[in-house]
């Protein structure tokens, strides 16, 4: 579990990170996604979340409906009683036609009855300009207390303003800095990083050197980098010094790990 880290100077071995779940054999971000990634002895799930119409927190990627689902049209006009409702597996094969939409209270609960930690991405596009108790950051954390896995999760963003407004409302949990066409550059992101408290910082395959991880963990900073699917990559990146990495097949990973790490 993520509490037992403290750092990359700590690290037992690489954290593997199911990215939307074990989404390279079954529909991201549904609750078999989930469960299959459970199964692969994850260390945590990514998934990423932002609101309905109703203000309740759904868990899905894009902001548009029409590639998972067979509903045109943008999340949040929507209320969660319609969003339930979805066939959100169809679209990856028939086999998966009864698998919905999840919402964050109900992936919470299947994460407190496992092993498996979260990752919560939380998406720019869900920010309100003005932060209050029905905006995205505090009804995540609302949910996350009401659990009590507080310990248990970590919350990242590309938006740096959204994690700045998280770390003011809990001067506590986990954050991940995102780094992307969104954000600043990975020395920025250290920056910022060490002046939220965070606790990793998150780049691509393509900010990834070797040289930049190792600004990453000279901080104390954990460098997790997404998203690597294939064998031969996860070595690439674990060989230069990665402390974890996202990955669409974490039971790939978490093989390799057992054979080689």
């Amino acid at each position: 579990m993520i509490e037992k880290v403290r750092g990359p100077k700590n690290l037992k071995r690489p954290l593997v990170f199911a990215h939307r779940g074990a989404s390279g054999e079954y529909p991201e971000n549904t609750r078999i996604a989930f469960k299959k990634a459970i199964s692969s002895r994850a260390d945590l799930i990514e998934l990423d979340v932002t609101l309905s119409a109703d203000r309740k927190v759904v868990v899905i990627h894009d902001d548009d409906l029409d590639r998972t689902t067979r509903l045109v049209g943008n999340v949040r006009d929507f209320e969660s009683e319609i969003l339930r409702e979805l066939d959100a597996g169809s679209w990856f094969s028939r086999k998966f036609k009864k698998e919905t939409i999840p919402f964050l209270k109900d992936v919470l609960d299947m994460i407190r009855k496992s092993e498996t930690d979260l990752n919560v991405e939380i998406k720019s596009t869900a920010m309100d300009d003005v932060v209050s108790g029905n905006s995205i950051e505090s009804l995540v954390l609302d949910l996350i207390r009401r659990v009590e896995l507080r310990k248990r999760i970590l919350i990242s963003s590309f938006s740096w303003k959204c994690l700045e407004r998280i770390r003011t409302i809990d001067p506590e949990i986990k954050l991940g800095v995102l780094v992307g066409e969104e954000s600043g550059s990975v020395d920025e992101a250290i920056g910022f990083a060490e002046k939220v408290g965070a606790w990793s910082v998150h780049p691509s395959v393509s900010e990834a050197s070797k040289e930049n991880l190792e600004k990453i963990s000279a901080k104390n900073l954990l460098g997790v980098v997404y998203t690597v699917n294939e064998t031969a990559d996860m070595r690439t990146f674990l060989d230069r010094g990665a402390d974890g990495l996202f990955t669409n097949f974490p039971d790939r990973m978490r093989k390799l790990l057992r054979k080689e790490y």
